[in-house]
């Protein structure tokens, strides 16, 4: 997730997307995967018209001071809205490439039935969790987090990264930059991110890391029926 407001969009990121997209080798088994991604691109560079009430990154962000004060279901509403829009070009290209790398793993494992739904609980589940922690962090003293406008897929990347990596032996690499130990990589992928771009809400990546964790906690209970539902397969 990110914070701020709508920036300059140009046309050579849209065609590093549409290279990178070429590059992931998209198919008819990658559909929430390819309809996610044409989405996002679609939204920010206005292919996609807006309703006449989205005049602002503000009308659709994720703001945890929000909770209590409007419905349940404009809750609902911008959890899932936020998700799909990005401040600027370079946060749009990072969290799109990082989206087709990842993005297309889980759904070839799961299935595009099941991964849909995966993807609907961690955007609803870490924008809840943003709050948890935004509250948190005022109780504390720290002022600002309850007011944040947050935007972005970066929640929902970090628990895929969780789900890719969660107990998994080996290296891996952290934004090519170095390699660590693929157990502890996203949470000093979330360190570095914010080192690299201090604008960045950190606590909606810490978000999402801790709704990953809460999937491959849980993904035996509850979300294994749901499985079961989905895919006549065994995790």
């Amino acid at each position: 997730m990110h914070r701020r407001g709508f920036q300059s969009r140009g046309n050579f990121t849209l065609l590093l997307l549409v290279a990178e997209a070429m590059r992931a080798g998209l198919d008819a088994s990658l559909i929430v995967t390819g309809a996610l991604f044409a989405l996002c691109v679609a939204i920010h560079y206005g292919f996609l018209p807006l309703p006449q009430y989205i005049q602002s990154l503000h009308d659709v962000c994720w703001i945890p001071g929000l909770v209590g004060a409007v419905s349940p279901l404009t809750l609902l509403y911008r959890s899932l809205a936020s998700q799909v829009f990005h401040v600027h070009d370079m946060h749009l290209y990072y969290n799109m490439t990082s989206w087709l790398w990842k993005s297309r793993q889980v759904e070839r494992r799961y299935g595009s039935i099941f991964y849909a739904t995966l993807i609907l609980i961690l955007a609803i589940s870490s924008s809840a969790l943003y709050f948890v922690f935004a509250t948190i962090l005022t109780i504390w003293g720290f002022s600002g987090y309850m007011e944040q406008c947050a935007v972005g897929l970066s929640a929902v990347l970090f628990a895929l990264k969780v789900i890719l990596f969660y107990n998994s032996p080996g290296q891996s690499s952290v934004l090519g930059i170095f390699t660590v130990s693929s157990k502890y990589v996203y949470w000093v992928e979330l360190f570095v991110v914010q080192l690299i771009d201090p604008t960045a809400s950190w606590i909606g990546h810490a978000a999402g890391v801790c709704a990953g964790l809460l999937f491959v906690s849980a993904r035996r209970s509850i979300l294994y029926l749901l499985y079961q539902l989905c895919i006549e397969e065994d995790f």
